[in-house]
């Protein structure tokens, strides 16, 4: 029996509809029979509502914006709270990465996607500019903003932190500090502000979404993250390959990989000696999943956990490798995992570690304190892993791995604040076994 649905109803089904298939398959890769087949409707019905895709599309930004503007408009209308505290919530409001799903802000990023981002910039500013113009008019009045042009400023105000906050999706630890320090001097000189105003309630916006639990945070970076990783990291173009040309070459070797994901580095590896037996941990269902599919015909021993939880074994492997994995643990965590590792490898086993690390101990510190204060912000008691970023500097990470063992360890080669390490279990050359 056919169903028959309120017009409003039926319109935003539609529209649920077709902005999840725009966020898995892209617009220009999703057709009207897609959206049809994925309804059940008859496509007199679709074309009651829409005259074409690109409706749909205008309709769907429509929506979003519209959602978005509404929350500005009320935040900018509570009197009582500090104009600086209102613009700062205005800016998380309007902070579309967190509003709209990682799904579809991945495909609204990329190029073939371009019409899509650039409609829900323009709708945006539009419904917004007047709101946050009349934000700047109070703070000029409190003497707290000096600018002559409070409408132009707005609108630059929303340009910047719009592009601020899709380029900061990718990016990550210190690289990231910097580009935010960068963001709120620059936004103090465009409002007028005395050095440092805006710091303490700007930070806020960027801390708001760091604290997501570490299983959730990738699983929802799925789509797009060889990419990612790729293409924003320094020198990862090089680094998965050198790391790899750094195992093992005999036949058989056994390794294991430390928080392997999709398998970047595995990549490399297997072309250089495909009969190595991979063991292979994450946190990551979807990861994992991503990285056997990379490798139907290859037999890969692969677990889903917490290798801080997983045991190892004693003398296991020939090697173990681990890259950009670690930078989100303590010098204590790592003390234990590392102990558990030096015990898994042979006699002539080693560990390559590709990271980043901190510039200095100062940095170190700031990461490690930051993390504390949004665990407290957020009310987070538990002992779960949260993806933050604490890099250690290179010189602790070393210090640890002496601590628990290792006799020798080198720094092979670097990129930036990235490094690749390698630690010998005993210090007497394993070329022979490489051979």
């Amino acid at each position: 029996m056919r169903v028959v649905k309120e017009a409003n109803v039926r319109r935003n089904e539609i529209l649920d509809v077709a902005e999840r298939l725009f966020g898995t398959k892209g617009f220009d890769g999703t057709s009207t029979t897609d959206i049809l087949n994925e309804i059940g409707i008859a496509r007199g019905t679709l074309y009651y509502h829409f005259k074409s895709k690109e409706d749909i599309l205008d309709a769907m930004i429509e929506r979003m914006t519209g959602s978005l503007v509404a929350k500005a408009s009320e935040i900018a209308g509570k009197k009582d709270v500090p104009v600086l505290q209102r613009l700062t919530q205005m800016m998380l409001a309007l902070n579309v990465n967190n509003d709209l799903g990682h799904e579809i802000m991945e495909q609204v990023h990329k190029p073939q996607n371009a019409l899509m981002h650039q409609k829900m910039q323009e709708r945006l500013l539009a419904g917004v500019n007047p709101i946050v113009t009349s934000l700047i008019e109070e703070g000029i009045a409190q003497g707290i903003c000096q600018t002559d042009h409070p409408a132009e400023v707005a609108e630059m105000t929303m340009l910047y932190s719009s592009t601020v906050f899709d380029d900061l999706a990718g990016y990550s630890g210190e690289e990231r500090q910097r580009k935010i320090s960068a963001f709120i001097y620059n936004l103090e000189r465009l409002l007028g502000m005395e050095r440092n105003s805006l710091r303490e309630v700007i930070l806020p916006i960027f801390r708001y979404d760091m604290l997501e639990e570490m299983t959730s945070f990738f699983e929802n970076r799925l789509m797009g993250y060889d990419e990612h990783m790729i293409t924003t990291i320094e020198g990862s173009a090089e680094f998965y390959k050198f790391t790899a040309e750094q195992l093992p070459t005999a036949e058989y070797c056994t390794i294991l990989d430390l928080g392997c994901g999709t398998g970047l580095e595995l990549e490399e590896y297997l072309v250089l000696n495909p009969s190595a037996n991979i063991t292979g941990i994450d946190l990551s269902k979807g990861m994992l999943s991503a990285l056997k599919n990379k490798f139907p015909n290859k037999t890969l021993n692969l677990i889903c956990g917490s290798y801080f939880d997983i045991p190892f074994g004693n003398e296991q492997f020939d090697a173990a490798v681990s890259v950009e994995s670690l930078h989100h643990f303590s010098s204590e965590q790592k003390q234990s995992l590392y102990k558990r590792l030096f015990d898994s490898l042979k006699v002539y086993g080693y560990f390559i570690l590709t990271d980043y690390f901190a510039e200095s101990e100062v940095l170190e510190q700031e990461y490690f304190e930051n993390l504390r204060q949004l665990k407290l912000e957020q009310g987070i008691s538990d002992n779960r892993f949260y993806h933050y970023d604490t890099p250690l500097t290179i010189g602790h990470e070393m210090e640890i791995l002496k601590a628990v063992g290792f006799s020798r360890c080198e720094i092979l080669k670097n990129w930036g604040a990235t490094y690749t390490i390698k630690a010998n279990k005993f210090p007497f050359n394993e070329q022979s076994f490489k051979a």
